[in-house]
């Protein structure tokens, strides 16, 4: 099995225990709450970007890989942000209300007199897992233009000469997917055990089939 197709398998398994979360949580209460269309907004998310990156690798498209990691970040960063909120006014329903109904963004709300921006919830999790904030600096530079895409956008072909040129043929990329793939499949994980952790207590509130 090549090492693309082990990453594949391994994305494909990960798709395997969202669906099986979910059902397990829906299986302990046949009643759906707040919380459940909350955890299934989530991880569909989760599972829409892992399809695409599917696509992307065979064609080492890394530019929007890596962009897709960030969006993965971005899932991991609502979860804990959504834990952050909860912890402060222990109301299920106006978060689900204000967040996912009312689409009001979480760098709007504030904990402990500071917004939850991107940038403060990255840094609270960086006390608990400390590469995560280099790491979300790091592929923030594919999403906002950068050095980032301007070196990936050029080729060196000898010592003193810069090709450039518009295409879409990314083979000199192939070495370098296989780590951005294993970089992808931990984040992936990273999604589903923050839901573990930190949505574990936090209340059902309204059920929305009684």
């Amino acid at each position: 099995m090549s090492e693309k197709a082990k990453i594949i398998s391994e994305l494909d398994k990960i798709k395997d225990l969202y669906i099986e979360y979910l059902k397990d949580f829906v299986l302990r209460d046949s009643i759906i709450y707040y919380k459940t269309i909350m955890i299934n907004a989530v991880l569909q998310r989760s599972l829409a970007i892992i399809d695409a990156y599917k696509k992307l690798i065979l064609d080492n498209n890394i530019m929007v890989m890596n962009g897709l990691i960030r969006m993965q970040i971005d899932n991991c960063i609502y979860v804990y942000g959504i834990y952050m909120l909860y912890e402060d006014v222990k109301n299920t329903n106006n978060i689900f209300k204000d967040t996912i109904l009312n689409n009001k963004q979480l760098r709007n709300f504030k904990v402990n007199n500071k917004n939850l921006t991107d940038n403060y919830i990255v840094s609270k999790i960086n006390e608990n897992q400390k590469d995560f904030k280099a790491m979300y600096k790091f592929y923030c530079r594919f999403v906002h233009f950068s050095d980032s895409a301007g070196l990936l956008a050029m080729e060196a072909k000898d010592e003193n000469i810069m090709e450039f040129s518009l295409s879409t043929d990314y083979s000199r990329f192939d070495n370098h997917v296989i780590i951005n793939g294993k970089t992808f499949i931990e984040v992936s994980k990273l999604i589903l055990e923050y839901i573990r952790k930190y949505w574990e207590d936090i209340d059902n509130g309204t059920a929305i089939n009684k």
